[in-house]
């Protein structure tokens, strides 16, 4: 458990986080990385340390252990495929230290092979191991006859915590003369609805205004013309102004997913005088009006003149507000603080790849260890508040 991140803390406390035990605390001795009580990350651990606020040398004070703890957490808030400890945590896994394994909400864990699990722990692992699952880790389906992918493999003690409403589901097995069962991903094209394009309007957040010398950015409304936003169904939402802008609307999607945006922005034409001060296009996404990068998704995606592929996490059947607009540097000087562009564009994609099932999935952990190596504590949470442990010893070698 973290320590306080306010008021009175105390070098028994610090003790009881990072070492335990009774002996006399040397306040220096807590250096991360320095000693064996607080660590630091090997080069090619991908975890956050918990302790990350602590200094490696210099001076220290018992304000710097403030929220601080003892361990390293991963935590996927993508859908990400096949992960295991050695790459996660890399030459760490190996040490005698906490590790924590979360998979945030409507997140998929899942495998593309029925040979390799989700989630695997392989032997050589020290420390407590915990995996937290909000969201989903998936097994890979057998091919004709075969058996399914595991969701989670170790080979060393576990503890698995499987929050309510979340899965963890083993590949089914492969029908006779069948396809592949378990989970995969499919192509989709996803809906937009409730747009609400915000001309002559922009949030708070963008602090150049709206209109320019050479008047309100140019606008068609939304349908097909050149300027302002055009929305093709299951294809894109791609919008294109001049001058300062920025573009502004509101939307929702059908299907939670990741979504691919990009933008690009031109220099204004040479006669207008204002060559360089076009800035770098920036799309904001927020649930929030005036605030940014609020809710699943929400942040600022992209950099350069030009760029695209960058992926965005949206949830299904909720607001957000896309704001594409432009920031500094500007190039040769500032005007006045203005930008001028000739235009600039953005698109979101609704071309969407999201998981899917195929064969008779089993809703149940399968972990294959070798005798006697494994145990595996599953932490049930259910609408009473009521916890149940079940450890479960791997008997036989599947």
């Amino acid at each position: 458990m973290a320590l306080t991140g306010s008021g009175t803390i105390s070098a028994s406390d610090i003790r009881a986080e990072f070492v335990g035990g009774s002996s006399a605390v040397d306040i220096s001795s807590y250096f991360r990385g320095a000693n064996t009580n607080v660590k630091a990350n090997a080069a090619n651990n991908t975890a956050t340390n918990l302790a990350a606020g602590i200094p490696t040398s210099g001076a220290i004070s018992f304000s710097d252990f403030y929220s601080q703890a003892k361990g390293w957490r991963k935590t996927f808030s993508s859908n990400s495929t096949q992960q295991s400890g050695t790459s996660i945590f890399g030459d760490d896994y190996a040490v005698d230290y906490p590790k924590q394994v979360v998979v945030n909400s409507s997140v998929n864990l899942y495998s593309t092979s029925s040979g390799t699990s989700a989630l695997e722990f392989p032997s050589g692992g020290a420390g407590s191991i915990t995996v937290t699952n909000s969201g989903n880790i998936y097994g890979q389906g057998g091919s004709a006859g075969q058996d399914g992918g595991t969701a989670i493999k170790a080979d060393v003690a576990i503890t698995v915590v499987n929050n309510s409403s979340s899965n963890i589901k083993g590949g089914g097995g492969g029908g006779g003369n069948g396809g592949a069962g378990g989970v995969g991903s499919a192509s989709t094209a996803a809906q937009i609805s409730s747009v609400v394009d915000k001309v002559g309007d922009k949030p708070d957040f963008v602090s150049y205004s709206v209109l320019t010398q050479f008047g309100p950015r140019a606008w068609s409304g939304i349908g097909s013309g050149q300027w302002g936003l055009n929305v093709q169904q299951g294809t894109s939402a791609r919008s294109n102004i001049s001058n300062r802008g920025p573009m502004w609307y509101s939307f929702q999607v059908n299907t939670a997913a990741e979504y691919s945006l990009s933008s690009y922005i031109t220099d204004p034409f040479p006669e207008d005088g204002q060559t360089g001060h076009r800035g770098t296009p920036v799309v904001n996404i927020s649930t929030a009006e005036d605030t940014k990068s609020q809710g699943q998704g929400g942040a600022d995606y992209g950099s350069g003149l030009s760029w695209s592929g960058v992926k965005a996490n949206l949830a299904a059947n909720t607001t957000y507000y896309f704001c594409n607009y432009t920031q500094g540097p500007y190039g040769n000087s500032t005007p006045n603080g203005d930008f001028f562009y000739n235009d600039m564009n953005s698109t979101l994609s609704l071309a969407i790849n999201v998981p899917s099932t195929g064969g008779s999935g089993v809703q149940v952990v399968l972990v294959k260890a070798l005798l006697n190596q494994l145990q595996v504590v599953v932490v049930q949470e259910v609408q009473e508040q009521m916890q149940v442990q079940v450890v479960q010893a791997v008997q036989a070698v599947h």
